[in-house]
């Protein structure tokens, strides 16, 4: 995906359903820093969190006036994959302007644990 860009959102600004190999290139978010003292907004510019990510790049993005910058991936889908950086989420020459920057989960699943990587 290339030079997507959202603005004054509510929420998420990108929500990542699963996704495979995929390159956010020149993401831009640009945030309403009004929102960010509002306790009923939780103003994200990516949410990666519920599904599984394989190999995502984030690079060249430039986020300001979020609360979260980025909200890591909680899986590392490594089914099938090789190599040092299977599965890993990369965020490559970024700014991110935020109250916090990037939030890393624990590994968790809503089907349970049963297929979760090691």
């Amino acid at each position: 995906m290339e030079n997507f860009r959202v603005w004054h959102h509510h929420r998420w600004g990108y929500y990542g359903y699963e996704t495979s190999r995929m390159t956010l290139q020149g993401f831009t978010h640009r945030g309403d820093v009004s929102a960010l003292t509002n306790v009923h907004e939780n103003v994200t510019a990516l949410h990666l969190v519920d599904y599984l990510q394989r190999q995502t790049v984030i690079r060249g993005a430039d986020i300001q006036g979020a609360t979260t910058g980025i909200v890591a991936p909680v899986n590392a889908d490594v089914r099938g994959a090789t190599g040092p950086d299977a599965g890993h989420t990369l965020v490559v020459d970024s700014f991110i302007g935020a109250v916090s920057g990037v939030e890393v989960y624990a590994p968790s699943s809503t089907n349970g644990a049963d297929n979760l990587s090691p």
